[in-house]
């Protein structure tokens, strides 16, 4: 089940509120949202659900136990468990077609054998909390772990669930533990659904509508005129981004409900004036998550080139399972390291030529997140000219959904528009009734609406 469906708007979402609000006993509200989380993963397969809980009672009687905090032992085995289903389901088949095309199986390689495993959707993601919290526990900043329930929650949690944000236990705690004491606020449910609404929108009618353009084009990347293929790259910058951010704001909006609030996720990414700023204002979850369980236990700042060199190519590994993911990651290693070595230079142009260079740079190395290797360098190719020019892009259907996206990304941040306070009852009544609209019109273009780029990471 996904955000963008009917289903879950105007059947799943308002069931599960009505009986959160609605159970007689508190008490139980945290047994409701454990509940119909996994209902809502159940839609994903019936063995993803057994990945999912499974992990989750390997990871906690593990982690959970007195002598977790400083015990590698036990850190290891609570680790090892969601990370070989992570193996299985992500890698297998990557690490045996590599190992059949060197020969390694000789003839009849079972490389074939992966060939119908299906993903769990958001497997990265909830593996990544699983780790979390037993580094957490390992540490000892979780000093006293919860009970299997209110961890249940924490992990399954739908709105996060799928694509994020990357939560950790210490982060939602006090929501959880606090969860028969909530009450929603007029915010909570003004600012939640408003949060929601815009996610939605950016995703149906930015994203989506985007995604629509250029497939003609990423089904033909070495048939591309030079303006083609900048018009595919650009508007793949820009369709990931919407894709993903609008997932977070829903995840975010609809968390409020309940009462949780979601750490951010995106802070103006294409604005950042360089590579490195860009990390940490984009999937900021997934950087800070890098950052405080990778790349500080590797030595952090101590061995720079060398642990950005590990981080950035194990961060295009977690994207997904292909060389071309892992040379993505580097890129971008090469560009922070680059960075840092002329940030004098750099530094010294204004500020909009350092933010205009990052986005091209940044644009560019989406190439390898869309395309494989091959792909990758023949629309880079068609970028060079040297394409067949069959295909052009004189659609201005196309340039004005760019031109749209790069308004909302560089002009008008829609968040902020969410925050809009007055005391002032017909400014309050605009508002909700723009919101309402503008939710109508999103509704009435989602019959069209694709998967989230991130479901199955």
């Amino acid at each position: 089940m996904l955000f963008n469906q009917f289903e879950f708007i105007f059947l799943f979402l308002p069931a599960v509120v009505l009986v959160f609000l609605a159970v007689p006993w508190r008490e139980a509200r945290a047994a409701v949202l454990a509940a119909m989380s996994l209902l809502f993963y159940l839609f994903s397969g019936f063995e993803h659900l057994f990945v999912l809980v499974g992990g989750a009672l390997w990871t906690y009687v593990i982690a959970s136990g007195r002598g977790a905090k400083g015990s590698k032992r036990r850190l290891a085995l609570a680790i090892a468990g969601p990370a070989c289903a992570l193996l299985f389901y992500k890698y297998a088949g990557f690490l045996v077609g590599n190992l059949a095309a060197l020969g390694a199986f000789g003839q009849g390689a079972p490389a074939s054998w992966f060939t119908k495993v299906v993903l769990p959707a958001g497997i990265s993601f909830f593996t990544f909390e699983f780790i979390a919290y037993a580094i957490d526990r390992y540490r000892g900043e979780i000093a006293t772990p919860p009970g299997f329930l209110n961890f249940l929650v924490y992990v399954a949690f739908f709105p996060h669930l799928v694509a994020g944000p990357i939560v950790r236990y210490g982060q939602v705690a006090e929501a959880i533990s606090g969860l028969r004491r909530w009450r929603a606020g007029v915010a909570d449910w003004s600012e939640g659904a408003a949060l929601a609404i815009v996610g939605l929108a950016m995703k149906v009618l930015l994203a989506d509508a985007i995604s629509s353009q250029i497939a003609p084009f990423v089904a033909e990347p070495g048939k591309l005129t030079p303006l083609a293929a900048a018009a595919t790259v650009l508007g793949f910058s820009f369709q990931i981004y919407f894709d993903f951010f609008g997932y977070s704001l829903i995840a975010i909006g609809i968390a409020r409900f309940f009462g949780f609030r979601l750490p951010e996720n995106f802070r103006d990414p294409y604005t950042a004036p360089n590579p490195r700023e860009f990390w940490r204002r984009w999937h900021m979850t997934l950087s800070f998550w890098i950052r405080d369980y990778l790349y500080k236990p590797l030595g952090g700042n101590e061995r720079y080139g060398r642990n950005i060199l590990i981080v950035f190519a194990l961060c295009g590994l977690w994207h997904g399972a292909g060389w071309n993911f892992i040379v993505w990651g580097l890129y971008h290693a090469f560009l922070v390291i680059g960075y840092g070595a002329v940030e004098r230079l750099w530094t010294r142009l204004p500020v909009i030529a350092q933010s205009g260079l990052t986005f091209v740079l940044v644009s560019a190395g989406w190439i390898l997140f869309l395309f494989d290797l091959g792909d990758a360098v023949r629309v880079t190719s068609s970028l060079l000219g040297r394409g067949t020019n069959a295909l052009t892009a004189e659609s201005p259907d196309l340039w004005l959904l760019i031109a749209s996206c790069a308004f909302f990304c560089f002009v008008v941040n829609p968040v902020k528009l969410v925050r809009i306070e007055s005391s002032r009852a017909g400014v309050a009544i605009a508002y909700s009734a723009g919101m309402g609209l503008f939710l109508l019109v999103t509704v009435m273009a989602m019959e069209r609406s694709a998967s989230f780029i991130y479901f199955r990471f």
